[in-house]
């Protein structure tokens, strides 16, 4: 299941740097009340991943994004997980001194076939060999899918990848904990076992997936690619 949450900044600007903090601080707090949430933070096993504020109104210029409204995507094949962000949520009690929250709803995102287009809702954090790699890489695919397989593994089930195809990427530089890293925004198309693509709808790809990185959505209709970036 998939929860969409609709902000409005409480400023007319926030930088980049700004936004990638502000999914994890919600989540901190969303913790402070709901145990399940808390544990689930510090647990190795992705039980959820979220998406960074996308903007559907607003405009971006010189590394701020202008007054505008956001939405926040979170997944898990957890429903009390999905459950107890809704009810902290609706409590009133979750707040943040940039953004205020103005409604949050659940949506089904089960894919129901065994080939998908998907689209990355921020940036995909991956590693290859123990080194951070973006999709000029070779590599890059393969890291992918290893990363996809290992967290599926977590289930305590097998499954398969016949392909995954890079259908777009962009590429980024990113500075997080006074480290930089390589990330990249991705269209890809995916032909494997039906549950390892809803494990990828739950649980993103890559490093960080529990910081707002690589949570991934199918892409069902048309889309802005990488607005944010």
């Amino acid at each position: 299941m998939k929860l969409v949450i609709e902000l409005t900044q409480n400023q007319k600007t926030i930088s980049y740097s700004d936004i990638y903090s502000i999914f994890e601080n919600i989540i901190f707090e969303i913790g402070r009340s709901k145990p399940l949430i808390k544990s689930a933070m510090i647990d190795d096993f992705s039980y959820y991943c979220g998406s960074h504020p996308l903007p559907y109104k607003g405009r971006i210029s010189n590394n701020t994004i202008s007054y505008g409204k956001y939405r926040i995507y979170i997944s898990s094949g957890y429903y009390k997980i999905i459950d107890d962000i809704m009810d902290a949520i609706k409590s009133g009690n979750v707040k943040h001194r940039l953004m205020r929250i103005n409604s949050v709803k659940m949506e089904n995102n089960n894919c129901f076939f065994d080939t998908a287009n998907m689209i990355s809702r921020s940036p995909v954090i991956i590693k290859y060999n123990g080194e951070y790699i973006d999709a000029n890489n070779r590599n890059f695919v393969d890291a992918i899918k290893n990363d996809i397989i290992k967290k599926y593994s977590f289930t305590g089930l097998n499954g398969y990848i016949d392909f995954i195809k890079i259908i777009h990427f962009k590429t980024l530089n990113l500075r997080i904990n006074n480290e930089d890293i390589k990330a990249s925004m991705i269209k890809f198309t995916i032909m494997s076992d039906n549950k390892i693509i809803n494990n990828i709808l739950n649980t993103g790809i890559g490093e960080l997936t529990k910081s707002g990185f690589g949570f991934i959505d199918e892409e069902r209709m048309p889309l802005d690619f990488g607005i944010m970036y």
